[in-house]
């Protein structure tokens, strides 16, 4: 049984209707998946609600009931998001969920609603505050000020760092809400295995995530031309998708970037550990609302050094100088440093450095740790409520 290797007590309580909320099904089916099989061994029903995608199949084939939850995860319109609450809302009553484990902005804040207006618990997990941490608009501070009133009715709220807690429940967590910091969505260890293939290494760096202007992009690329003119032959990688938004790269900037030879775009995958496995160096010099990146645990899990910024959620991943290398934020010159003592490292200083990272990895961000708190807290509740 799996919840004989997880932390604390896993003992099995009633049956219970768990909903799981978020604004894709491809979240859910990438970031959730071990969770879910999880709660399902431990007896209790799950049903997910989430918009349909190229994912929500491959959820029903977990064992999950399946709801399409109609929802633009980028649209701000008050009326249709009035519109999309009143269709969750719906959809938890007709299956009589008992508790929602909710997860990404609009999931969290459409649940909580519904959560104040019935008996329905729930379980929040803020993953990084993307762009409304450092925002001016009126939807950042509006998102912001929804968090603070509507996390308080939470069974407990997860964050994936200590700054994104303090930031909304205060410095001496004045706000009176349950809380707790996961080691972000965790990693299978498994899954992602040390490789100790080395060279030849089809790309010296590799960044990997959303391609947006906050996760470093730019930065990167000009890493890669100060590297270049300092004559080092370099091949470095971009994987991740294209976001269509303000802050998104745009596929034009995408395709100029490869015709001046600077990067290969690989595209979108649906395992990088077949591109992992051919890497030299995984960065990603962020300075977005990061919870914990996962790219960062996937790389280090598979024993391959990280470059990453000192920003809260890439800095915890890493020790500096033993398993990787933390950078300053938005400052090329000094990622490129950082770049140039990997490809002055040899292949067993490399070899000794991922496995450094490996072992933070089994120390810190296995996902059993992450999925046993979710169990023991599910249990707890419920059998106090007994």
């Amino acid at each position: 049984m799996l919840c004989t290797r997880l932390e604390n007590d896993c003992r099995k309580v009633q049956n219970l209707k768990i909903g799981i909320i978020a604004n894709t099904s491809w979240y859910i089916y990438n970031f959730r998946a071990s969770l879910i099989s999880a709660l399902i061994e431990n007896g209790h029903t799950i049903f997910v609600f989430a918009p349909k995608d190229n994912y929500s199949k491959s959820l029903i084939q977990l064992g999950v009931k399946y709801y399409n939850w109609d929802l633009d995860r980028l649209n701000t319109n008050p009326i249709y998001e009035v519109i999309s609450l009143f269709r969750l809302y719906r959809l938890l009553r007709k299956n009589n969920i008992e508790m929602n484990l909710s997860y990404t902005p609009k999931g969290n804040i459409h649940s909580s609603i519904i959560s104040m207006y019935s008996n329905i618990d729930i379980i929040n997990n803020i993953s990084g505050m993307g762009t409304t941490r450092n925002g001016r608009s009126i939807l950042s501070k509006t998102i912001v000020t929804l968090y603070k009133l509507l996390l308080q009715k939470s069974v407990i709220v997860f964050f994936q760092n200590v700054e994104d807690r303090n930031y909304l429940l205060g410095e001496q967590l004045s706000l009176k809400v349950n809380s707790d910091i996961l080691p972000g969505s965790g990693v299978d260890l498994r899954h992602f295995d040390i490789q100790y293939h080395i060279s030849p290494n089809r790309f010296d760096f590799l960044l990997s995530a959303r391609l947006l202007i906050e996760k470093g992009v730019y930065d990167f690329i000009e890493a890669c031309k100060i590297i270049r003119s300092r004559n080092f032959e370099i091949k470095c990688a971009l994987v991740g998708p294209i976001e269509s938004n303000k802050h998104g790269i745009n596929a034009s900037q995408i395709d100029e970037w490869e015709n001046d030879g600077i990067v290969e775009y690989l595209g979108f995958t649906d395992d990088i550990r077949e591109i992992l496995k051919d890497i030299k160096c995984f960065v990603l010099p962020s300075y977005y609302g990061e919870g914990v990146p996962r790219g960062l645990l996937e790389a280090a899990s598979m024993g391959i050094p990280l470059i990453t910024t000192e920003h809260p959620g890439c800095r915890d991943t890493v020790i500096d100088e033993i398993s990787g290398f933390l950078c300053e934020i938005r400052n090329p010159k000094d990622l490129a440093e950082k770049m140039i003592r990997i490809l002055e490292m040899t292949d067993s200083e490399i070899l000794l450095m991922g496995g450094q990272g490996r072992k933070k990895m089994i120390a810190e961000y296995d996902e059993k740790i992450v999925i046993g708190k979710y169990l023991n807290i599910i249990n707890r509740y419920r059998t106090s409520l007994n």
